[in-house]
């Protein structure tokens, strides 16, 4: 593991396991912070930096973990060849705009979820995720909105 680039983090060294039994990892994220985390969540990506990953910089504010979470199930779906459910947007050709590879940037163009009912939902479903095709929506809404 050593050596190795999750996301923003570089592992730098073996950390004392946690609860003594899960292996951490010493690693230092792109913004200098030097962090401890488990490895199986580097390796699963879900984690991806020491946390600066989740501040808007240029506002200051944090990202909720609801809009952190839509955003990385949004990558997952369609990247993850392992996903259970990859098939449905990956495997037929549903992608994200490169722009989107960066939290804050889905966050600045998205806004924040109006209400845990929300979710997040692309206007043809034949497209792929980017800001024209992309909006927050209730699951009443997202159900009139499927494809056949």
């Amino acid at each position: 593991m050593i050596g190795k680039r999750f996301g923003k983090l570089v592992v730098l060294d073996r950390a004392e396991n946690y609860l003594g039994k899960y292996s951490q990892w010493e690693c230092q994220c792109d913004c200098g912070n030097i962090v401890t985390k488990r490895g199986s969540k580097l390796v699963s990506g879900r984690t991806i930096s020491c946390g600066c990953s989740l501040i808007k910089h240029g506002a200051a504010k944090k990202i909720t973990h609801q809009e952190y979470n839509s955003w990385r199930s949004m990558w997952r779906r369609c990247t993850d060849e392992n996903y259970k459910d990859f098939k449905y947007w990956g495997g037929r050709g549903i992608t994200v705009c490169q722009e989107w590879k960066d939290v804050n940037v889905f966050i600045a163009d998205m806004g924040r979820k109006p209400s845990p009912a929300h979710s997040l939902d692309r206007i043809d479903n034949d497209k792929g995720y980017y800001k024209d095709n992309c909006r927050w929506a209730t699951q009443s809404e997202q159900v009139k909105n499927r494809r056949r």
